[in-house]
């Protein structure tokens, strides 16, 4: 598969999670008397995923293999839903061409005010960073990615503040 069809494969699942975790959080939301006493849930799920990527730095695909796991933590109360995620990510990665061997780190960490999905006058705020390390085990460069998104939806489901900042580095 081309790296750009992998690329929007991996919006689409990103998305496709990010709109699920959404759903359960406004079905939580509906299911909460409005007095309610703050609710905490926590989870952990664990992740095994092989894929293959490209290296930005030197255009090779690597078959990664992943392990780590995904923690949610959301409290609902007062009109109020706050929730954070993390996801830590450790592995291997083998260049399908150069056989170059990798370790590799991801690590996401992930935050939301879903004060709108309560509150007409409230807002939605989501922060989210990513840093991703493909450290080489030979002389080829080391990858080095991030990315931050930020934005705030007012109650009239404007985008008032947006930004996203993606930087990746090739060291070594």
């Amino acid at each position: 598969m081309h790296s750009t069809g992998r690329k929007r494969t991996t919006t689409r699942i990103a998305a496709v999670l990010g709109l699920g975790a959404l759903l359960g959080v406004i079905a939580l939301l509906n299911a909460l008397p409005a007095s309610a006493q703050p609710v905490v849930v926590r989870a952990t799920m664990p992740i095994d995923q092989q894929t293959v990527v490209t290296n930005a730095c030197t255009g090779e695909d690597i078959l990664a293999t992943l392990s780590g796991s995904l923690s949610i933590h959301v409290v609902f109360g007062d009109n109020v839903a706050v929730e954070q995620l993390q996801t830590n990510l450790h592995g291997t990665g083998t260049g399908l061409s150069s056989g170059t061997t990798y370790i590799l780190n991801a690590h996401e960490a992930a935050a939301e005010n879903f004060r709108g999905l309560i509150d007409p006058n409230g807002a939605v705020v989501f922060t989210d960073v990513q840093k991703l390390e493909f450290v080489s085990q030979s002389s080829t460069p080391n990858l080095i990615g991030t990315a931050k998104v930020h934005f705030t939806v007012n109650a009239n489901g404007t985008v008032t503040v947006g930004s996203t900042e993606l930087t990746t580095a090739c060291n070594g």
